[in-house]
């Protein structure tokens, strides 16, 4: 009751029974003390005045000393009575699709009582089954009313199934057993969600490249579609990325860039699923794509660089990468220590392009030197190799016949 409150003392043998001394007179619950509870007078005969101080005495027929304010103290004998007979639930009993926007849940009068517990959860959550336990993590519904029947609205999915019960409260310390649980699904409503395009097929695409395309998703309801997730079921190969909010409007619409990025040769496909929690529905579409080797060619598999004095760089030779093909040709060049070099090669060269290579040799000691330009790709081979030769000596090195002229000139100039 809306009114001062000034002494409290709750049962230890039974935690649910609350006893509160008023400006207005003596009041209990036997639910706990929740925002819904019923609270009852106690006491006959107990004028309409305020009790300062409660005492609760426990025993065989136990009972309340309450201390008024000019009025004297007061005996109030409580009920030990537990002989409520349990609600027979009515309405909706072992239903299917019934309406999840507006349950109507209804039950059997048990005499006597101040008020029942309704609980309602989904069949995947455990409902209590111990009187004396009022909390329930798992409820979508647990609320005290004072009549036999709660409608509750804005509360259940869609195709789902739940099931609920009902306890009744009598007098402080009347509590009857737990109803039989009754179990209802709700109804399945129609699929407001729709894509275009209805599916995506991006064809060809080289292995590791990769294509975009839009969906535009489209409420169609006369209802706001709740999304609450989505995403590819394949993301080493598909990946989704989207501009919708959590709440689409009806009529409104949003995009989903969707991407293959195939990681390895063949078809591939995957679902793109939107879920809408409000409708417990998972709507999908098919996202496929083939991916396949790219080609090259290369001017030559070999280049040699004659001889080279040592710590000093060679003239430069190149090396020619061509696309024949129309899928992209992603590829990584690395040189040899002794062989440094540069190229032009975009991430992914497009078909019908070439790029290059450029070489040099920078011997580090005499003899003859080895290297290789090692090229990294997504043909079917994975890699090539352009071997590189040279000779660290120096130009006035042994002659067939007579002395060349840089050989001259290597000794007359520094």
């Amino acid at each position: 009751p809306n009114i001062p409150a000034n002494s409290i003392t709750i049962d230890p043998q039974q935690t649910l029974n609350i006893y509160v001394g008023t400006d207005a007179g003596v009041f209990a619950t036997n639910d706990g003390g929740t925002p819904q509870s019923v609270w009852q007078p106690v006491g006959t005969g107990l004028p309409n005045t305020a009790v300062v101080e409660l005492k609760l005495i426990s025993g065989t027929n136990p009972y309340l000393l309450a201390a008024t304010h000019g009025r004297g103290g007061w005996i109030l004998p409580l009920s030990t009575s537990t002989a409520l007979a349990a609600p027979t639930l009515l309405t909706p009993v072992t239903s299917s699709n019934v309406i999840a926007s507006s349950v109507q849940f209804t039950w059997t009068t048990v005499p006597t009582t101040s008020g029942y517990r309704l609980m309602v959860a989904p069949s995947t959550s455990a409902l209590p089954t111990n009187p004396s336990t009022i909390s329930c993590s798992g409820c979508v519904l647990n609320i005290v009313t004072s009549s036999p029947s709660y409608t509750a609205t804005a509360l259940f999915a869609s195709n789902l199934n739940y099931r609920w019960q009902v306890i009744a409260y009598g007098a402080p310390g009347q509590t009857s057993p737990w109803s039989l649980q009754g179990a209802f699904s709700t109804n399945v409503l129609p699929d407001s969600l729709t894509f275009s395009p209805g599916l995506v097929n991006f064809g060809n695409t080289g292995l590791f490249t990769s294509q975009s395309q839009t969906v535009q998703i489209r409420n169609t309801g006369a209802t706001s579609a709740t999304l609450s997730s989505i995403s590819v079921a394949n993301p080493l190969q598909f990946s989704a990325a989207h501009n919708c909010p959590a709440a689409l409007g009806s009529g409104s619409s949003c995009q989903v860039a969707v991407t293959f990025n195939p990681q390895s040769v063949g078809t591939q496909q995957t679902q793109l699923s939107v879920n809408n929690a409000l409708n417990n529905t998972s709507n999908s579409m098919l996202l496929s794509g083939a991916a396949v080797y790219a080609q090259v060619t290369i001017s030559g598999n070999s280049v040699d660089f004659g001889v080279q004095q040592p710590s000093t760089t060679s003239n430069k030779q190149n090396v020619i990468f061509s696309n024949p093909g129309f899928t992209p040709l992603v590829l990584g060049v690395t040189f040899s220590p002794e062989f440094p070099g540069t190229t032009n090669c975009p991430a992914q060269l497009s078909g019908g392009a070439t790029c290059s290579a450029t070489i040099r040799f920078r011997p580090s000691a005499r003899g003859t030197r080895t290297g290789s330009v090692a090229m990294f790709d997504n043909t079917s081979q994975g890699q090539h190799t352009i071997a590189l030769t040279g000779r660290g000596d120096s130009p006035c090195g042994k002659q067939s016949s007579g002395i060349s002229v840089a050989c001259i000139a290597a000794a007359i100039l520094p």
